[in-house]
């Protein structure tokens, strides 16, 4: 008697062992399942791609939105500050308490600055650090008050914040500027336009009594300074008891950002973080829409408080 001994696997079920034996007439069968190998445990490429494509995803939103918030968005916070510090200087003119003497806390209100040609209404604080000229121009603390004599230097941004100073190589000689401060108005005439390197240090002379615009150029990517001089028309205002002044930070010069901004952009980049992954949980276990309820009012806004610390590290006459 012959015995025939046949092998089958084509029609085995995956994960499944099973072993059986047939007598007939003359053969004998045996049929036999293959147990497959165990899958392997952790991520396979595809899943690494879509974790890449969604990180770089995530990065492009934050950098476009980053973008829009200094082009349009910062807009807003300048223009809230600007209200604020309207109505606290012209409270300040009516009791006669406007700062026309050192020293001056740094943001406050010191002056009003007109410019008729460019449609420039803004007020003017104490100090020219990117925190300071988010609020609008800045006054340089080592320069004269506008409106009493010497050479008073104001810095102000070029696109970001509002961009008071965006179309400032737009004004031709004898173009007028009005400041109007503590003790009254003076007007003053444009002298000329000139640009500076970034390593001039006669944009910051205090020869004469002048008034200087100073903002970046070019508006994206300035490495130097765009620079409008004036000179007064009539009088004067009496000059105010002058404090010894620090010497300048690098800071204060408008080429540079706010250092100090650093530490609190970390604290708020930490917010985010914590407030994405509880996002990824939410959508995890619960439906798409509530999930967009509750995650997305304070994804953004912290969002938006980590745009205007990140702005503040940009240059400040941006």
């Amino acid at each position: 008697m012959s015995a025939v001994v046949e092998e089958r696997v084509d029609d085995v079920e995956v994960g499944t062992t099973e072993v059986g034996t047939t007598e007939g007439a003359g053969h004998v069968a045996v049929t036999a399942a293959v147990e497959p190998e165990p899958s392997a445990v952790g991520l396979d490429r595809d899943d690494l791609r879509r974790i890449v494509r969604r990180g770089m995803l995530a990065f492009s939103a934050f950098v476009v939105g980053f973008l829009a918030f200094v082009l349009l968005g910062s807009v807003l916070p300048h223009a809230r500050a600007q209200a604020g510090l309207q109505r606290r200087f012209e409270a300040e003119l009516a009791n006669a308490v406007a700062p026309v003497n050192d020293p001056i806390a740094a943001g406050r209100p010191i002056a009003v600055l007109d410019i008729p040609a460019l449609g420039v209404h803004e007020v003017v604080v104490e100090g020219t650090t990117s925190a300071q000229l988010a609020k609008g121009p800045g006054h340089l603390r080592s320069s004269a008050l506008p409106g009493q004599p010497g050479t008073s230097i104001v810095l102000c941004r070029r696109l970001a914040f509002g961009g008071p100073c965006r179309h400032l190589d737009r004004l031709e000689p004898g173009r007028r500027i009005v400041a109007t401060t503590g003790q009254g108005t003076v007007t003053y005439a444009v002298t000329g336009i000139e640009r500076a390197a970034a390593d001039d240090a006669r944009v910051f002379d205090h020869a004469g009594s002048t008034l200087v615009l100073v903002t970046m150029d070019p508006p994206l990517f300035g490495s130097s300074r765009l620079v409008v001089r004036a000179e007064p028309v009539g009088d004067l205002q009496p000059r105010g008891t002058r404090a010894p002044a620090a010497p300048l930070d690098i800071d204060e010069l408008g080429l540079a950002g706010d250092r100090s901004a650093a530490g609190i952009l970390l604290v708020w980049l930490e917010v985010l973080a914590v407030l994405a992954c509880g996002a990824v949980i939410l959508f995890r276990r619960w439906s798409r829409w509530p999930a967009y309820l509750v995650s997305a009012p304070p994804l953004l806004a912290c969002t938006w408080l980590v745009y205007e610390q990140l702005a503040r590290l940009l240059p400040a006459t941006l």
